[in-house]
């Protein structure tokens, strides 16, 4: 069922507030494009291209050992190495040369997420396409929930795989056929509720490979899908990020002309 917003300006203002802080997530010296490296850490210290000392998560933390004095300088409130050695906790950047180190967190694994604001790929960057607004596209559907504890191990964009908690599927009409689209707990950082990774009929020609949806986990389980807020993966604008690729079941088998389309990068 596609729900009525076509007289409601706050909606097209709403959408218009996150197209824009979409395009700063995505543009800015620590966004999405200017990424160039995420480690991931085990409790093993190893070394990591371009950097120095050697690193390895201990909890929730991200340390470093071997370092001399200088090798890093604090950004902000970001810490200091102190004998060889520093600790990044969440919110905490340090800077080597122009690159900036920060702790990053997926569920519970910790990484070393490196920036650089004169990457390639930040700039190459213009701005992010877009199917113009369309509230057709607002569309209700029902979450109906797995058992607790339920999982399901999805393929990434780097080839590696990862074990998902399965939320539910979320069952909605479009064009008089139900169709379904598995839900999974978020694991973006700050963003608590749902993320559905799903590709459609204009996926790999009018949109990027695959596009998320990120929605608010419903107490009554009711669900409302703005497709005209799919957003392309951080794995779009760069290489270095690892996204979770679309499920077989999230195939949808018709066009979503609705949302981000591709990067829009210069020629």
């Amino acid at each position: 069922m596609t729900l009525s917003t076509s007289t409601d300006t706050t909606w097209q203002q709403g959408l218009q507030r996150w197209r824009e802080s979409r395009l700063h997530a995505v543009s800015g010296p620590y966004g999405s494009a200017a990424v160039v490296g995420t480690y991931w850490l085990t409790a093993t210290p190893r070394e990591l291209p371009d950097l120095p000392g050697r690193w390895f998560a201990h909890g929730a933390e991200v340390h470093a050992v071997g370092l001399a004095d200088d090798a890093l300088q604090a950004v902000g409130e970001g810490p200091s190495v102190s004998d060889g050695t520093i600790v990044l906790r969440a919110g905490q950047e340090v800077r080597h040369g122009r690159l900036v180190l920060a702790w990053f967190r997926r569920l519970e694994d910790q990484a070393l997420r490196v920036f650089d604001d004169e990457s390639p790929s930040r700039s190459a960057l213009e701005g992010i396409g877009t199917f113009a607004a369309d509230p057709s596209w607002v569309v209700a559907g029902r979450l109906v929930r797995s058992a607790p504890g339920t999982r399901l191990v999805t393929d990434q964009s780097d080839g590696d795989t990862y074990d998902r908690e399965l939320v539910g599927r979320i069952v909605f009409t479009y064009d008089g056929a139900q169709h379904e689209l598995l839900a999974f707990r978020s694991p973006v950082p700050g963003r608590p509720g749902l993320m559905v990774s799903f590709a459609d009929a204009t996926s790999g020609a009018a949109t990027f490979r695959f596009r998320f949806l990120l929605l608010p986990d419903p107490e009554d389980d009711v669900v409302t899908l703005d497709f005209n807020r799919a957003y392309l993966p951080p794995f779009a604008f760069a290489p270095s990020h690892s996204c979770p690729l679309p499920p077989e079941a999230n195939h949808l088998p018709f066009a979503v002309t609705a949302g981000e389309t591709l990067p829009l990068v210069r020629s």
